[in-house]
């Protein structure tokens, strides 16, 4: 495994105070900001951006140059968005409201 650089253990810390962060937000909330994040890492940041194209391009390798793109765009949003709605939501559970 590689080492960790300056780039990595900033994006950690990042996203481990954005999680602390949701403790105050509802799931809706939540779930904004992830979708906000996730269109940003994935333009103009970048991040991760090559290696979810690579692997949708294996897994799909009928998809034209533009599908890789929207398919590569939507899943990074969507895993934000999940990310943080299910921060939110263990954050909910342990201030003991339900989020079902």
């Amino acid at each position: 495994m590689a080492e960790a650089t300056l780039s990595h253990y900033a994006e950690y810390y990042a996203l481990r105070g954005a999680v602390a962060a949701l403790d105050r937000l509802s799931l809706r909330q939540a779930g904004r900001i992830g979708e906000w994040l996730g269109a940003l890492g994935y333009r103009p940041f970048g991040i991760r951006r090559a290696v979810v194209e690579r692997q949708v391009r294996a897994a799909l390798p009928e998809l034209s140059d533009a599908d890789v793109h929207r398919v590569a765009r939507e899943f990074t949003v969507s895993a934000m968005v999940d990310g943080f709605a299910g921060a939110a939501s263990d954050a909910g559970d342990r201030a003991g409201w339900t989020t079902r």
